[in-house]
């Protein structure tokens, strides 16, 4: 029995005899191996990815990762950055630099809002946090 399909990628209709059985054949989406090479490299990229879930997601210290313009320069090996580094960046309308720390004032890490967030050095930063540490000690 010889039933025809249409290639998925190049769009052209291909016919072939169902060798393992029918549910081999009903799962065949291309026509050759060619189309099946661009199949599985643009199909599960990105949003055609059953397991995309917007280019977001949380680390295990609760910030935010987002997926990085192409050009970011300190995106991470797998094309993430920050969530509220890239927020300050579209705001001040520069790159920030490594060394920059990003602090959210209320504490939490994935308050994003440009309010909530200021540019300081690590020094200043280790301060803040020091300071907050002490008072907590103090006044259990």
């Amino acid at each position: 029995m010889i039933k025809v399909k249409t290639c998925v990628i190049c769009y052209k209709k291909f016919s072939k005899h169902p060798k393992n059985g029918y549910m081999q054949w009903n799962r065949q989406k291309f026509c050759s191996n060619a189309c099946r090479k661009k199949g599985f490299s643009s199909f599960n990229c990105g949003k055609n990815n059953p397991n995309w879930k917007g280019g977001k997601y949380f680390d295990a210290d609760g910030y935010i990762y987002i997926r990085a313009p192409r050009n970011h320069p300190f995106k991470t090996f797998n094309g993430y950055i920050f969530e509220h580094r890239f927020i300050m960046e579209n705001y001040i309308g520069h790159y920030l630099n490594p060394s920059d720390k990003i602090h959210h004032i209320n504490g939490i890490k994935d308050d994003n809002r440009i309010e909530n967030l200021i540019v300081i050095s690590q020094s200043e930063h280790i301060a803040i946090h020091r300071n907050e540490l002490v008072n907590k000690r103090w006044h259990k």
